[in-house]
């Protein structure tokens, strides 16, 4: 019926939609871009619901809890339940709940990367702690090793400081026990009308230039949270779909979980992305807009 990158329009759309059961979401950049809904994601997402299908949300934004992004979703009119949705903060957590990991974290991330361990039962210190450059900065000389630090777990921080930064990669320098965990690796991310900002991966990048090993990384593209997913709701692989806007996270997520993919254009990639030689990451399906849904279905 499809063949390699299809178009979605009003002559294949109805069946497309009838070959799925699961449709897993990113949400910035396909839901939403700023502080606005894409237009018509709403109906979209009602659609699926009245044909039975089931409905995840996925994101590598660790800055925000789960239940802040139901609370964000709400506001925007998104029906959303907290079991849904998943981000990177969650997964990192998961991951070291996983391996029986019963020791403290330091965090380097924000607010919604702590709700996530509490959330978890895992013990933590950092995210404020450091946040301000010490004076005099030679303190840093005598910084203390915490043995009960087991895991250092790096997420996008807008508030780093050269203190966290230090005080992360000594403890992955001196204790070659101490566990790596990075929340995802995007290097940058949409920000509104400013275009792309550093991102997670730039500080995962510092950490890894200087402590000199490299991360576990558990948002998309890992296997990672894909597994947790999958085990939590145990649905079935070849009628499963990834609806997401950048290739190299969404996509490429999609592709080694062996699900189908669905690229949208309300986000990071464009019709150049995708056309330029160099990409080596195809979706199965592209749309304009998710938003666009209603509309073809109509048609």
């Amino acid at each position: 019926l499809f063949h390699v990158m299809s178009r979605l329009d009003s002559s294949n759309v109805e069946a497309w939609v009838e070959s799925f059961d699961t449709f897993i979401f990113d949400c910035d950049g396909v839901l939403w871009r700023g502080p606005h809904a894409v237009e018509g994601v709403n109906e979209a997402l009602k659609i699926l619901r009245s044909k039975g299908k089931q409905v995840v949300f996925v994101t590598n934004n660790s800055t925000t809890s789960r239940k802040a992004y139901q609370k964000k979703m709400e506001k925007l009119g998104i029906d959303a339940s907290f079991e849904d949705i998943y981000n990177s903060g969650f997964a990192a957590a998961s991951y070291l709940k996983s391996i029986g990991f019963n020791k403290k974290a330091y965090l380097i991330g924000e607010a919604g990367l702590g709700e996530e361990f509490e959330e978890t039962g895992i013990a933590y210190r950092g995210l404020t702690e450091h946040a301000h450059i010490p004076q005099p900065l030679s303190s840093l000389d005598h910084i203390e090793t915490d043995d009960e630090i087991g895991a250092v777990v790096v997420g996008l921080d807008r508030s780093i400081t050269y203190a966290k930064a230090a005080f992360a990669s000594y403890h992955l320098l001196h204790n070659p026990d101490c566990l790596f965990v990075a929340t995802n690796d995007d290097q940058t991310y949409p920000s509104g009308v400013k275009g792309n900002v550093p991102g997670a991966g730039s500080i995962v990048a510092m950490i890894e230039a200087a402590a000199g090993r490299k991360p576990i990384v558990c948002g998309k593209p890992s296997k990672q949270l894909f597994e947790t997913i999958h085990e939590s709701l145990n649905f079935n692989l070849s009628r499963t779909i990834m609806v997401g806007d950048r290739l190299s996270t969404d996509i490429k997520w999609g592709k080694t979980s062996g699900i189908s993919t669905l690229l949208v254009l309300t986000g990071v990639t464009t019709e150049a992305d995708l056309a330029n030689p160099e990409n080596e990451v195809h979706p199965d399906y592209i749309v304009d807009s998710f938003g666009s849904l209603p509309k073809l279905l109509k048609q």
